[in-house]
């Protein structure tokens, strides 16, 4: 899982411009191999105003790219400021509709950003152009569903290099470079090679931005059984919206037969393994079956949390690590508040200490 917000996305673009300043020469050397040798210097200057117009001004990541787009569609010449225009403009129209970006909603705007591009040149994989990166990267998304959105990131940067070394054993079939036939072998693409650096940028901002944001509000994992998958999807989009990282770990429908012992474990285990660096969120029917089975792990203190006093106490009190609730106890709007108010308390040295070591001291002797 993982994403940041849309509106949180300008460091991605920063990270993007700087990427392009930093080659400008080297996408340069790249294309006057076999075409124009502007690509560096043409790409450079478009990210380069780009960057002048947003220094000052607050950007979604969306947004960002629809003005990227639209700079390079308008003012940049050769073949590269149409081709890139459309690229993120499209995945701009793709992304504006999305609050957080994620992995589904990342390759949603990729793959828009392809369609685009196809809509305006006839190139394939094979024909020695930037679609020989950006395909197998969105493949690896695409491939990716289900996974943690930084891993998924992590393998399309891979697929976009492996994509881009590719085009070095092909024929141009596009642009200046297919006049040569055959001596355009052995050479990569430029705007493989350009497409591929954008990608990593972008890849790697996103992942940096996701971290912070970890940092900063922690990570929650989320579980429940098959009778509470309307509140828990409710509660991660709850969580998303206020910059916490959530990792979900099932039910993911009605129909999974998974019972609340083992969802309960799934989570405990995460938190376990994270070193307990992060908490949980466990929901069935009533609470009491995940809080039951979670406190069988140790170093576990669940507490199911029908108000929010209940929840206040049970994190400055308790150090509790785990909040349970019940789908069918309280609703929706009622378990916002409760999760709004546990998220945001920190258990802190005071006269709660002797108590919370008694627990500890109870799990040592007895859980081995």
């Amino acid at each position: 899982m993982g994403g940041i917000k849309n509106a949180a996305g300008k460091p991605v673009l920063l990270k993007m411009i700087a990427a392009i300043q930093q080659n400008k020469d080297y996408l340069g050397e790249v294309d006057g191999l076999i075409g124009d040798g502007d690509h560096g210097m043409n790409m450079n200057k478009g990210f380069t105003l780009f960057g002048e117009c947003i220094a000052d001004a607050g950007v979604s990541f969306s947004g960002g790219l629809e003005q990227l787009g639209n700079l390079l569609f308008s003012q940049i010449g050769g073949s590269m400021g149409p081709i890139y225009g459309t690229i993120f403009m499209d995945m701009a129209g793709a992304g504006s509709k999305f609050e957080v970006i994620g992995l589904a909603e990342f390759t949603a705007m990729i793959e828009a950003g392809l369609k685009g591009l196809c809509g305006i040149v006839d190139a394939k994989p094979g024909d020695k152009t930037l679609v020989d990166t950006l395909s197998p990267a969105l493949d690896a998304l695409k491939a990716a569903e289900g996974r943690n959105f930084s891993t998924a990131l992590e393998d399309m940067k891979t697929a976009a290099a492996a994509g881009r070394d590719s085009t070095k054993a092909m024929i141009a079939r596009f642009g200046r470079s297919s006049r040569l036939g055959e001596r355009s072998r052995g050479v990569l693409d430029a705007g493989a090679v350009s497409c591929c650096i954008i990608l990593t940028a972008m890849a790697d901002g996103l992942i940096e931005q996701m971290e912070q944001r970890e940092d900063r509000r922690g990570t929650i994992i989320i579980g429940c059984d098959n009778a509470a998958v309307s509140m828990k999807n409710m509660l991660i989009k709850f969580l998303d919206a206020r910059g916490v990282i959530v990792e979900d770990l099932g039910c993911g429908s009605a129909g999974d037969p998974a019972n609340y012992p083992a969802v309960a474990r799934r989570v405990c285990e995460a938190i376990i393994a994270s070193g307990y660096r992060k908490r949980g969120i466990l929901v069935c029917g009533t609470g009491i079956g995940m809080c039951m089975a979670a406190n069988k792990f140790k170093g576990i203190r669940a507490a199911v949390c029908h108000d929010n006093f209940s929840a206040e106490r049970s994190v400055l009190s308790n150090n509790g690590n785990v909040l349970c609730m019940g789908e069918r106890v309280i609703g929706h709007e009622l378990a916002k508040k409760i999760v709004g108010e546990w998220i945001s308390l920190e258990f802190r040295d005071g006269p709660s200490t002797p108590k919370v070591q008694e627990i500890f001291a109870i799990e040592a002797a007895t859980m081995k």
